[in-house]
């Protein structure tokens, strides 16, 4: 008896479910391989703000130990109009210190142990072939001094194109101290094509500050002018016009009327790695007189009550207030803060925060200004 025609199968799939499972498949593996992205990305940022949270310190001592060899009026010097500090703005608006300070921790480096000790010495330690020049006897002798200078440069990508916002701490260094390149020209820190040599520190600065107690200061935490630190200083009273205790040109050769703070705040914020690749945006575009804005995820941006409550959008940091997570609003009490200027943003800029990092140096010979 033959069977009925149609009862038999053949076993297999047909093409539609083939279809069904490749495409099933696809997006699974499109799901896993976008997790296992997502969790690399988060890893990865995870260990550089990790890294951050070590390097930031680091340099702050770096700063600070500089600061505590700072050649003041208490120091006894063969010749005491080397003792300067000076803090003061580039043309961006951003904080540059400067300062003479004692050898101290360089004397045992092999290139300032033999400088001096050629037979011609015509050269300078000043981070440009020093080693070369060491091993041939061509530096002049310290004299136990040396200039050292911090100061911010641009970032800049790939294209070379600069990133609103983000800089790059700069340090340089020379002795003997004084001539015609010295740290202290007003120029030293002018760009690529800048004389002087000086050496990356830190990468992806958002703010670099060095705040000077003075006579009037009660708080590191009070406005300028209203009890708060100085932020320009210049010991020799003769060089910036904008110091509070400015003398004149008179008072350049003149050791004894030099001014050093009590103590030396210095502040630096570090762009958070998240902030470049998952951070939060403007949601519109903001304007210089607007008093508050939206942001994409205000989740991430920083509360009233935080001891660090700012954020910058290209170039100007702003202060904020209040902000609510369900509409990405948050309320601006300073435009322009941190001594930037206030200005339009566009829609989609970048709202960055950053890691904050502080520590306050004691200066060991302050010598503060009795008039002004």
């Amino acid at each position: 008896m033959s069977p009925k025609r149609g009862a038999v199968r053949q076993a297999g799939f047909t093409l539609v479910e083939v279809l069904v499972a490749i495409a099933i498949f696809a997006v699974l593996c499109t799901m896993v391989f976008s997790l296992v992205g997502t969790s690399l990305s988060i890893f990865r940022d995870g260990e550089r703000t990790r890294e951050l949270y070590e390097i930031g310190p680091g340099i702050l001592d770096s700063i600070a130990e500089d600061l505590r060899g700072l050649a003041s009026g208490g120091i006894r010097t063969e010749r005491p109009r080397e003792a300067r500090l000076l803090v003061d703005r580039d043309a961006n608006r951003e904080t540059r210190l400067r300062l003479v300070r004692t050898l101290g921790r360089d004397a045992a480096d092999r290139i300032f142990r033999l400088a001096g000790t050629g037979a011609k010495p015509t050269e300078v330690i000043d981070l440009r072939s020093d080693l070369a020049e060491a091993l041939d006897g061509r530096h002049r002798a310290t004299g136990g001094f040396v200039e050292v200078a911090y100061a911010l440069r641009p970032m800049t990508d790939r294209g070379g194109r600069e990133i609103a916002g983000a800089s790059a701490l700069v340090k340089g260094i020379r002795t003997p101290v004084g001539g015609a390149e010295s740290l202290f020209s007003d120029s030293f820190d002018s760009g690529a094509g800048a004389p002087r040599a000086l050496a990356t520190v830190v990468e992806g600065v958002l703010l670099f500050e060095v705040e000077c107690w003075g006579p009037e200061t009660r708080s590191f935490d009070a406005p300028a002018g209203q009890g708060g630190a100085e932020p320009v200083w210049d010991s020799t009273r003769a060089s910036l016009g904008d110091f509070r205790w400015h003398v004149g040109r008179e008072s350049a050769n003149d050791p004894a009327d030099d001014v050093f703070p009590r103590r030396v705040l210095l502040r630096l914020v570090l762009d958070r790695p998240e902030d470049r690749t998952q951070g939060t945006f403007l949601s519109r575009a903001l304007l210089a007189s607007d008093t508050d804005f939206r942001a994409d995820d205000a989740s991430r941006l920083p509360s009233a009550g935080d001891p660090f409550p700012y954020v910058k959008i290209g170039p100007e940091w702003i202060r904020l207030g209040a902000r609510s997570a369900r509409d990405g609003a948050a309320k601006i009490v300073e435009r322009g803060a941190r001594g930037t200027v206030a200005g339009p943003h566009a829609a989609g800029a970048p709202i960055r925060s950053g890691i904050p990092f502080e520590t306050v140096v004691e200066i060991a010979a302050p010598r503060e200004p009795l008039e002004r």
